[in-house]
């Protein structure tokens, strides 16, 4: 997401070698902005993982004096978060202050939010969104019982790993609820602030009144809703409107939109959004057991309600409706920034009060009120929820389908076809399955060791057919054509990493053609690649560690390589042919990438110009294709065994080609991390001299089918 040297909130962040260095972790991208801070992606040096560090933001116009008590908040939310540890919570590594910058080092989550998750299914399942709302449950269970109120519970903020896990992150909201109230010191907010996302927040918090774990229940509920329904229970546009029915108004029920919910979960959502707290779950831990009963009711295929409360979710569902007069106090006292005023009025506006009844008279001292805000200037709370309001709802619209299902042929909304994508492809033998998050499942795999418990784990392919090039890229692409694989085969599901290369250096003493040469190719600012005296896959002119792909090595090296792997394991290891490189990127996909055609899904799935910040990263960090395979698109280039020729398709053979028989350069597949997105296709050709090496070059190993 840009150039983070030039970012200003990093501004007094050392620089090492290029990268900005916090608290020991190599800064990799910028994730997001909000209120309190940013949020980047990184590399943790020592504990050799990708973390998310948030900065502290002082937001601009703030008086030095007032600045101070944002620090300490910020350092409270860090503390408070890292008190409470369990697995469904984000992890705190670290909270310090260097340099005058504030941060904080969190556990990275490598998959989706559910709020992803919904915007690409538009609704889930009733066990998905069950599942996940009980992992979130017991992660809020966790803070509850730690006296931590999270007060911002949503979609956005349930993190989905690609293991399934669930997490709940963004402690920024919270509140310590227990002990002095009174005490501003154990709150993140200011008193009497009404803090959350509109849609997602309960009655109390609309009234700045006390807050405690039953806010979160409200939250989670609502999310529940909204997860199996596709929208949240109540859509208002206007936060006055969106008030007045959070306090007063129907729960619409869930069984008018989808009829095939359980009464079980109808009655979970039911008293999650009862609008009397007492009425609710007392905390998450309580519904999360609830969740957990329904869950278990369901696998053993049983009510988890007797007759008698089967019916509570029958049209309408009214629960809990305050009082008239409660009611418009809570509005009075959210409209007014918190401040709470009596409806018992004298002279004109107590005749007024008087001469409606019912309805008639909430209504009127709601207009009442609605005037008396406005004229005052007292709305402002309400204007900065109606514009975050807006902004959450604009959310969905700007979100990019990071998890779209992998290898899909169906073309976008208002996508053009074209000849890529009409070229499907025919007889494929080796179907992709895909699973959670895009994991590629029933593909068998063997891991073989390579000492120093250092290993190397392979994918199996089946043998297929696919159209090989593309009509619409390079002329060397051309023609377009179908290409038939007679043998299954191993290859890499990683490209091969600096670790795995080490292994064989350690034990041969190989010296590569950059250290037998003395220099490398590496990437410069100023004039993109020159030759580095002193480079090599040792020192590739960026911070490297044992997971991120080897670079600088040479098609001579990674040969070498791999007859080293085939003496070790006692099975033929090769390069990919360029045909068998572009069978598994593809993995079933006609499009120009594995993901289709679609140019905003690439960055899910590679590293490459628009994302990479000029270097390579740990191997396994995007989505696999639908073969299981990662960083096929990015990261860095892949050797293959072909010499290259730009009229080699016009006269190929059909089944297994294998390049021609001679020529100059060796073959480059699939993109580096300073590539364009149009050099990451599947189809996209390139060539070096086979003693070149580059610091955005590495490989993927080949193995055979049997010994």
């Amino acid at each position: 997401m840009g150039d983070l040297n030039s970012d200003p909130l990093l501004a007094k962040v050392p620089v090492h070698e290029g990268y900005k260095v916090l608290g020991g972790v190599v800064l990799y991208e910028k994730l997001g902005q909000g209120g309190m801070g940013a949020v980047y992606r990184g590399h943790h040096l020592r504990l050799d993982i990708d973390v998310a560090v948030k900065v502290l933001a002082i937001p601009p116009g703030i008086l030095p004096e007032a600045a101070e008590p944002l620090r300490q908040r910020f350092l409270r939310e860090a503390h408070m978060a890292a008190s409470v540890k369990h697995q469904n919570l984000v992890r705190i590594y670290d909270v310090d202050c260097e340099g005058g910058v504030y941060y904080i080092v969190m556990e990275y989550v490598d998959g989706e939010s559910a709020a992803d998750r919904l915007e690409r299914k538009g609704n889930l399942s009733e066990q998905e969104a069950v599942q996940i709302c009980l992992g979130a449950a017991e992660g809020l269970a966790a803070a509850h019982g730690n006296g931590v109120v999270h007060r911002d519970a949503k979609p956005d903020n349930i993190l989905i790993g690609r293991d399934g896990g669930v997490v709940v992150a963004d402690l920024g909201l919270a509140k310590a609820f227990s002990g002095d109230s009174s005490d501003e010191a154990l709150m993140l907010t200011q008193p009497q602030e009404a803090v959350g996302t509109p849609y997602y927040m309960s009655p109390e918090q609309f009234a700045a009144l006390t807050v405690g774990p039953g806010s979160d229940v409200w939250s989670l509920g609502v999310t529940l809703y909204q997860l199996l329904i596709g929208s949240v229970p109540w859509t208002e546009s206007s936060v006055f409107v969106l008030a007045a029915k959070v306090m007063s108004g129907p729960l619409p029920n869930p069984r008018q939109f989808r009829p095939d919910l359980s009464s079980g979960v109808c009655h979970v959502i039911e008293r999650a959004l009862k609008k009397d707290p007492t009425e609710r779950y007392q905390d998450c831990g309580e519904m999360a057991e609830a969740l957990r009963t329904h869950v278990d009711a369901v696998k053993s295929s049983e009510s988890i309600l007797p007759d008698d409360e089967a019916g509570a979710t029958r049209m309408p569902v009214v629960s809990a409706t305050p009082p008239p007069r409660r009611t418009l106090t809570l509005i009075a006292k959210f409209l007014l920034g918190g401040t709470e005023i009596e409806v018992k009025a004298s002279g004109w506006l107590g005749a007024l009060f008087r001469r409606f009844s019912g309805p008639r008279k909430r209504w009127a001292i709601l207009t009442v009120v609605l005037v008396f805000a406005l004229l005052t200037g007292a709305a402002g709370t309400a204007m900065r929820f109606l514009r975050q309001g807006r902004s959450e709802a604009g959310k969905g619209q700007a979100r990019a389908d990071l998890t779209g299902a992998l290898g899909s042929q169906a073309r976008s909304p208002g996508e053009k076809d074209d000849t890529e994508r009409s070229r499907a492809p025919v007889d494929m033998e080796a179907r992709p399955v895909v699973g959670r998050a895009g994991e590629a499942s029933s593909m068998r795999s063997l891991t073989v060791l390579l000492g120093d418990n250092v290993s190397m784990e392979f994918v199996h392919i089946e043998p297929g057919r696919f159209i090989m090039g593309s009509d619409t890229g390079g002329q060397d692409t051309r023609p377009a054509y179908k290409v038939t694989i007679t043998r299954g085969f191993y290859i890499g599901k990683h490209e091969v990493t600096r670790a795995q290369f080490a292994a064989y250096v350690r034990e041969t003493g190989f010296k590569t053609d950059a250290e037998k040469y003395g220099s490398a190719h590496v990437w410069t600012t100023a004039s993109g690649y020159t030759e580095k005296e002193g480079a090599s896959w040792k020192n590739p002119g960026f911070p490297q560690t044992d997971g991120h792909p080897v670079v600088c090595v040479s098609w001579n090296d990674v040969v070498a390589f791999c007859k080293w792997l085939s003496r070790r394991i006692g099975r033929t290891s090769r390069l990919a042919t360029e045909a068998e490189w572009e069978y598994v990127c593809r993995a079933g996909s006609a499009g120009k990438w594995c993901v289709g055609n679609d140019e905003n899904r690439l960055p899910d799935s590679a590293w490459y110009q628009n994302n990479s910040g000029r270097y390579t990263h740990a191997v396994g960090r995007k989505r696999p294709n639908a073969w299981g395979l990662y960083d096929i698109h990015g990261n860095v280039w892949e050797w293959c065994a072909d010499w290259y020729s730009g009229e080699y398709y016009q006269h190929t053979p059909r089944e297994d080609p294998k390049g021609p028989r001679d020529g100059k350069h060796r073959v480059l597949r699939g993109g580096g991390w300073c590539s364009s997105a149009d050099e990451c296709r599947s189809a996209y050709r390139d060539g070096y001299a086979p003693a070149n090496a580059y610091a955005d070059t590495g490989f993927r190993a080949v193995m055979t089918q049997r010994p």
